[in-house]
């Protein structure tokens, strides 16, 4: 259950972020790899992920529960009555201020020529260009005011990890198959540190670090495949060298991954009808089924002192996606509805979290004329309200809110995709602070 239309939100300004590698010199354009687009660096494999665009049809996070195809259902010619139902937001450019669940959130940045795939430890905000190969990584110190070539890969960056020596570990894609690539200075050389062939890094939550390693749990990229084994990856090196920690049976796939550093626990969330949420705490040499639920199915989750906080990838009734909150003695509580599946939620760097949903192509769980993604805040994890409805561009493609990272000086960053009049990919620059 998920796809593509994108923009990101990134909340506040970068704040003691300096030129790293090759971030201050100019571009210097190279030929590009003969796989990719000269005008939008895509790969012509017929398959993207959550980037942006076309898709095997069972394809995505949470697939749908009946392997069908994904023709849109509401898919045609536009209806007007929904349209006026799907408003542009009263205010969406720099200095828009939003309110909402003990939240004030400020609009600094609207940006919709940068696909951001990540936050470097010195605060740039890394990202590939729209209408460049998506091999070519740039980077911006000044909140996305300007931007430098970083450095190019033989394959197309699809997500991003920065691991907390500075290391960058890459999801990539080049014809022949997904694998993970690595710099150790960041970004202006790589090397492939792992082929995966037809599985692939689903979003940078696909990898998580405890302890001293860095695991990585895979997704199957290929269609029409039902249960497989999936394996659990795990690197005693910085991501240097790989071995299969453990092998889940009985999944389809890895949605992602969660470390608690504080319990020690390794959480691990399945996807689709055969999901759930998992657990270890002996770095993933065994697992305990914590929940083995359709109503436990999730993308993104993040730890709290109260249990792990986070919506539900849910798509189809009688299923209702919704925030839920898993308690520490593993009982299960609803907070609130959704509108839709969500992919994403993020802890501020202060106080509050920030949670998106997503409109797919299909599905019955959204409200009549629904057509927007959505932004939710919450000051406290428990109340949430509303910060902002974003209607989607093209009915063919996911339109999507992600809030994902954060800067040095607190700001959150929120992919967004195809969302009206911001084209496929882009990013906002939000200041959020309690009311």
């Amino acid at each position: 259950m998920l796809r593509s239309c994108a923009l990101v939100l990134a909340v506040g300004l970068v704040a003691g972020c300096r030129p790293e590698g090759q971030g201050s010199e100019p571009y210097s354009p190279s030929k590009p790899p003969p796989y990719f687009s000269a005008d939008a660096g895509l790969p012509d494999d017929g398959l993207e992920d959550d980037a942006g665009a076309v898709q095997p049809p069972d394809a995505g996070i949470g697939d749908r529960l009946d392997g069908g195809d994904t023709t849109p259902l509401d898919a045609g010619a536009p209806d007007p009555l929904c349209e006026a139902q799907n408003p542009d937001p009263p205010c969406f450019e720099a200095g828009c201020v939003i309110e909402g669940a003990g939240l004030r959130m400020e609009i600094v940045h609207v940006e919709s020529g940068y696909r951001a795939l990540g936050v470097s430890p010195l605060g740039a905000i890394l990202a590939v260009r729209l209408g460049d190969p998506w091999s070519r990584l740039w980077a911006s110190c000044d909140g996305a005011k300007s931007w430098a070539w970083r450095g190019e890969l033989d394959a197309e960056l699809r997500h991003l990890v920065v691991l907390a020596d500075g290391t960058f570990l890459a999801g990539t894609w080049k014809r022949g198959g997904h694998g993970l690539s690595r710099s150790t200075d960041s970004g202006r050389t790589w090397r492939t540190a792992l082929e995966l062939g037809d599985r692939r890094m689903l979003q940078p939550e696909s990898i998580a670090e405890l302890g001293g390693e860095v695991f990585f749990a895979e997704y199957q990229a290929t269609p029409g495949e039902d249960v497989v084994p999936v394996h659990l990856w795990a690197s005693e090196d910085g991501g240097e060298s790989w071995s299969v920690r453990f092998t889940f049976e009985g999944f389809r796939h890895a949605h992602g991954l969660l470390a608690d550093p504080k319990t020690g626990a390794l959480w691990a969330f399945m996807g689709d009808y055969t999901g759930g949420i998992l657990r270890s705490y002996d770095s993933g040499h065994s697992w305990q089924t914590v929940l083995r639920s359709t109503e436990a199915v999730l993308v993104d989750a993040v730890a709290t002192s109260k249990g792990l906080l986070f919506g539900t990838d849910a798509l189809y009734r009688p299923l209702r996606p919704a925030i839920k909150l898993l308690h520490t003695d593993d009982s299960l509580e609803t907070l609130a509805p959704l509108p839709g599946p969500s992919y994403s939620v993020h802890a501020l760097s202060g106080e509050g979290f920030l949670l998106g949903t997503t409109r797919e192509t299909g599905g019955d769980v959204y409200g009549p004329c629904d057509l927007s993604a959505r932004l939710f805040g919450s000051a406290d994890g428990r109340t949430w309200s509303e910060l902002l409805a974003l209607p989607r561009e093209s009915p063919f493609v996911y339109c999507r809110v992600d809030p994902r990272w954060s800067l040095p000086a607190g700001e959150a960053i929120i992919e967004l995709e195809n969302v009206k009049g911001l084209g496929t990919h882009g990013f906002l620059i939000v200041r959020v602070s309690g009311r």
